[in-house]
C-alpha cells in the first residue's frame, strides 16, 4: 500500500440507505425493483424482473432516493455482491440491499465498487460476517469494513485503468461462453440429424423394451455399500457420480442392481429436466431410485447408446412435453406414456454406426467444454489479481 493512501471505515466513504426489514407489495408491472437476487459480482442483472406500484412510490422510499452510479451491496444470501445501479429510472431497492451512495468530490462511486470487489476488502467484509447457516453482515460492522482511499485523482486513475482492463476480460468471457454454447449446439444438431431419419421405420419405444421399472422407493443414507442414483445423476446423457446417496439393504440392492447398458429414464422433475435419460456404463456397482425408470429394451434389437442419444434428442423431448402431466414444481412422464414414444429404428448396424460417431463428438465436446471452464477461471483468477494489484497500489 502506498504511504499516501488512508484506510477510511465505509461509513466514512458512502451514505448508507437501508430499506432492510421492509417487503413492498409486488405488482405484474410499475416501478422496477431491484433484490439481492439481480446484484452479481460486478453487474445487476435484469433477471427476475419485478415490479411495484408506481402510486406508492413516494410513501415507499422515504430512507434515501437511490441514483444511478450508486454502489449496491447484498448483505446476506448472498453476501458482499456488489455493484452499480445502471440505469436511470426510478427503482426501488428490496430486502438485503443497501445503497452507499458517495461524495464524488472525496471519493468516486465506480473506484468505491472496486475496492468492495477486491480481495482484500471482500476478505475483511467476510470476518465480521455472522450466521451459522446463512452468513450475513450487520450494518454497524459493514460501517466499520476499512477501505484503502488514495486521493479522487489516483482512485480516478485506477477506474480508468480497470474499466479498459475489465471491458477486454469481459469480451474475452463472452467469447469463450459463445464459443462453449456453440460446440454444445453442434453436438445436438447432429444428434438430432443423425437419430431422426424419416427414411427409417417408426415403432414406439414400447415395442423395442419389454420391461420398464420403477427405482427402490427405500430411504437412501450419506453411506453405504452401494451407490443410490437418483435423478441428479442423469446428465448430459451420462451418469455423474457426484453427490451421492448409498443403500446397505441387500435386498434393495438385489432387486433394483444395474447392468452395463441399462438406460435410465428421469420420470419426474421439472418440466425442464424430466425426460431426460443417461445409459450406465458398469463404472461401479450401483442401483436406481424410484424417480428414475429402468429402460428393459431388446439388445438384439436396440444399441443402448442409440436408444439413450435418440430420447435424448429434440424430437424425443419435445414429444415428451405434449404428454407430461403438469404440477405446480413438477412434470411427471410415466412408464405407460413412455411406452408410446415414437422412435425411428434402422438396422442395428447403422444404429452402432451413429452412436460411435456420437459418442466420439460427444467426447471432443466434453473436452472443449473442459477447455472453455478453464478459460472462465483463468479470466476470474484474472480479475481478482488485477483488483488485488490496484487496491495494493501496484497498477501502473
Amino acid at each position: 500500500m502506498k504511504a499516501r493512501w488512508e484506510l477510511k471505515p465505509l461509513s466514512e466513504c458512502a451514505r448508507f440507505v437501508d430499506y432492510r426489514g421492509k417487503t413492498p407489495p409486488k405488482t405484474e408491472s410499475g416501478i422496477r425493483l431491484i433484490t439481492a437476487k439481480n446484484v452479481k459480482m460486478g453487474f445487476v442483472q435484469r433477471e427476475p424482473e419485478e415490479f411495484v406500484d408506481a402510486a406508492i412510490y413516494d410513501d415507499w422510499m422515504t430512507r434515501g432516493i437511490p441514483q444511478k452510479g450508486d454502489v449496491l451491496f447484498t448483505t446476506e444470501a448472498p453476501l458482499g455482491n456488489v455493484a452499480q445501479l445502471d440505469i436511470d429510472d426510478k427503482v426501488v431497492i428490496g430486502q438485503r440491499l443497501i445503497t452507499l451512495q458517495t461524495k464524488y468530490d472525496e471519493v468516486d462511486s465506480c473506484y468505491l465498487k472496486y475496492a468492495l470487489l477486491s480481495p482484500s476488502v471482500q476478505s475483511e467484509i467476510y470476518v465480521r460476517a455472522t450466521g451459522a447457516t446463512v452468513l450475513g453482515i450487520k450494518a454497524r460492522l459493514l460501517k466499520e469494513v476499512p477501505v484503502p482511499l488514495p486521493r479522487i485523482e489516483e482512485q480516478r486513475r485506477i477506474v480508468a485503468v480497470l474499466d479498459k482492463a475489465f471491458e477486454g476480460l469481459a469480451r474475452a468471457r463472452e467469447n469463450t461462453e459463445a464459443n462453449l454454447a456453440s460446440a454444445r449446439e453442434l453436438f445436438d444438431l447432429t444428434r438430432d440429424t443423425l437419430t431422426t431419419s424419416d427414411d427409417w421405420p417408426t415403432t414406439t419405444v414400447g415395442e423395442i423394451a419389454s420391461a420398464f421399472e420403477y427405482g427402490t422407493s427405500a430411504k437412501s443414507s450419506a453411506d453405504g455399500d452401494v451407490p443410490v442414483l437418483r435423478m441428479g445423476n442423469v446428465q448430459e446423457g451420462e451418469i455423474d457420480w457426484a453427490s451421492l446417496k448409498f443403500s446397505s439393504d441387500q435386498k434393495e440392492i438385489h432387486k433394483y442392481r444395474l447392468v452395463e447398458g441399462d438406460v435410465l429414464f428421469n420420470r419426474t422433475n421439472s418440466q425442464e429436466h424430466v425426460g431426460k435419460t443417461a445409459i450406465y456404463r458398469g463404472d461401479r456397482e450401483a442401483i436406481f431410485a424410484g424417480y428414475l425408470i429402468r429402460v428393459g429394451y431388446d439388445r438384439e434389437v436396440v444399441d443402448g447408446d442409440f436408444l439413450n442419444f435418440y430420447l435424448n434428442s429434440s424430437r424425443a423431448r419435445d414429444h415428451g412435453k405434449s404428454v407430461m402431466g403438469k404440477s405446480v414444481n413438477q412434470a411427471n412422464i410415466s412408464a405407460s406414456k413412455l411406452k408410446n414414444y415414437p422412435m425411428p429404428l434402422p438396422p442395428l448396424g447403422e444404429q452402432k454406426r451413429i452412436s460411435q460417431v456420437l459418442l466420439t463428438l460427444r467426447q471432443k465436446t466434453f473436452e472443449a467444454a473442459e477447455s472453455y471452464k478453464v478459460k472462465l477461471a483463468d479470466l476470474d483468477d484474472l480479475r481478482q489479481s488485477l483488483l488485488q494489484k490496484a487496491f495494493a497500489g501496484e497498477l501502473t
